[in-house]
């Protein structure tokens, strides 16, 4: 698995370094794009009550950073399809309450 990742990371250095500056900013921005529509587009197809204890197959996008010294920084949309259980049909909403913390000294 590392080793694909490490191909997928050196191919995306290669495609990099051939394009120009301006061409870069012009593809990150449409692939920006692209993303946002492809995650608007999970997010109107909702399952409906039928669809309650079956397993459906989703495409989870994790960004990632090229590590090695290039002219500009890339995101590598990295994508891996994983079965998700559907026990509920309803938007849940997780609130993470933050907690201070003190040091005594």
């Amino acid at each position: 698995m590392k080793a694909f990742i490490f191909v997928l990371l050196a191919m995306a250095i290669a495609l990099v370094a051939s394009f120009p500056a301006a061409d870069l900013e012009s593809a990150e921005s449409s692939s920006v794009v692209e993303l946002e529509r492809a995650n608007r587009v999970a997010r109107s197809s909702a399952w409906d009550e039928d669809d309650h204890g079956t397993i459906k197959e989703i495409t989870v996008h994790k960004t990632v950073h090229v590590p090695y010294p290039v002219e500009k920084k890339v995101p590598v949309v990295v994508e891996k399809k994983v079965p998700v259980v559907i026990t509920k049909t309803i938007p849940v909403s997780i609130k993470i309450k933050r907690v201070k913390h003190h040091h005594s000294g």
